[in-house]
């Protein structure tokens, strides 16, 4: 790879123009040279340049950065730009650039609405957006064919128009973006789409703290293999109108009852996470998972289970291979005769207590226990040796307290109207 990188005063005029012939093996341009505002592009430079990377710190009142002859570049693949402000010009011609991974970031993109005109960014396949300039993005019909991934990341976007209609879309994040309302950029957010909408979308994550009511329409989102959904408040809703046959691992912080449509439709789902949940055995929670004959595997994070002992009674969780325990609460384990008979690993996170197994000659195909606290209880050592089956023991030392940034991120719940947002529906309701 040939590189350039030109750091600040490297350059002496503001404008830097590539002529035919120029730089004909540059692969990447590093550009942190603050007097350079506007590159130029002729036809037959740069041949075989990949990936720009441009920092750019305005001050006082510097003119904003301008690139011109960007389709020149038939190979860029990649357009990162640090702390920066697009002009007009490069504005205008930004939906006829061949990109296949463009970054926005902070305020990067001067102006509130984003278009992506039709028949343009033929080879766009990811959006990563982060910054509060933004308010509207518009996808025209016939754009973007190729968009396979649009994640948007603590931004002011309220809308994204058309973005059910991408044809290759399979991965939408949505993380932090306190305006976001709707799919439709209508004043009242009940969206309604086409049957061909969100058709190939495979992994959708969702985080937020406000009041949130999520609608998947009968034969939304077929193939849709996961699903990420933070919502911090008890007041959200998540309706499930028909099944998502294709559904098959799912992570989930926040009230239980939200969440009980999303695992009624869901009949191939193999593994769940849960964080916040506060079930307990007497829950419709519980009944349903522990009912679910495709469950494979079952996380449950801090605050998911709200008792100090989680016991598993016959036939309950038939299905079950893995059994992941990171709740501080969970002290005691008990299987009782005929529970989880397929369960064959064990992993429990605990700190500062005596974690207990009980019945543990109740899950004859049990294979391995993996044990990470202060020490392995001595009972659990017996019991391990006395079993049948003869399952490995294994044991690491609790490391420092977890990371819990990305948990509180969110900081506490914004003050917004309750509002309605049916993200995917199948048909169209008049």
């Amino acid at each position: 790879m040939f590189c350039l990188v030109l750091l600040d005063n490297s350059c002496d005029e503001s404008q830097l123009s590539f002529d035919k012939d120029d730089f004909r093996s540059l692969n990447l341009l590093i550009i942190k040279c603050y007097k350079i505002r506007n590159i130029n592009f002729n036809s037959g430079s740069c041949p075989n340049l990949e990936k720009i990377i441009w920092f750019y710190n305005e001050c006082g009142f510097l003119d904003e950065i301008q690139i011109s002859g960007m389709d020149n570049i038939g190979k860029l693949k990649e357009l990162e730009l640090n702390d920066a402000r697009i002009g007009c010009g490069f504005s205008h011609c930004w939906p006829e650039v061949a990109v296949n991974l463009p970054r926005i970031r902070h305020y990067a993109y001067i102006d509130s609405v984003l278009i992506f005109y039709k028949e343009g960014f033929e080879h766009l396949k990811c959006l990563l957006i982060h910054g509060h300039n933004m308010t509207d993005i518009n996808f025209e019909k016939g754009t973007a064919v190729a968009l396979e991934k649009i994640a948007l990341s603590s931004t002011n976007i309220k809308s994204l128009r058309g973005v059910g209609q991408l044809p290759m879309l399979k991965e939408l994040e949505l993380k932090g973006n306190e305006l976001f309302d709707s799919f439709s950029g209508e004043a009242a957010p009940q969206e309604s789409t086409e049957p061909e909408e969100f058709q190939h979308l495979k992994y959708f994550h969702f985080e937020d703290t406000r009041m949130i009511h999520i609608i998947f329409e009968n034969g939304a989102a077929p193939e849709l293999e996961k699903i990420i959904l933070y919502m911090s408040s008890t007041e959200s809703k998540l309706t499930v109108s028909g099944s998502l046959p294709k559904l098959k691992e799912t992570e989930v912080k926040g009230d239980q009852s939200i969440f009980l449509s999303l695992l009624k439709n869901a009949g191939k789902i193999n593994k769940v996470t849960l964080c916040d949940t506060l079930f307990n055995k007497r829950d419709n929670l519980y009944k349903l998972l522990s009912e679910k004959p495709s469950i494979r595997c079952l996380e449950l994070l801090d605050n998911s289970y709200d008792e100090n002992q989680l016991t598993f009674d016959e036939d309950e969780f038939g299905n079950l291979n893995l059994l992941i325990i990171k709740c501080s609460k969970i002290r005691n384990i008990n299987f009782n005769s005929g529970s989880c008979p397929g369960l064959e690993k064990i992993i429990w996170y605990y700190n500062k207590s005596d974690p207990q197994i009980s019945g543990m000659h109740n899950i004859g195909n049990l294979k391995e226990l993996e044990l990470n606290g202060d020490d392995v209880p001595l009972q659990l050592e017996k019991d391990i040796k006395a079993h049948k089956n003869k399952p490995v023991l294994r044991y690491e030392e609790p490391q420092h307290k977890e990371d819990k940034a990305h948990e509180n991120e969110q900081g506490a719940a914004s003050c917004f109207p309750h509002f309605t947002t049916s993200y995917f529906s199948k048909k169209d309701q008049h």
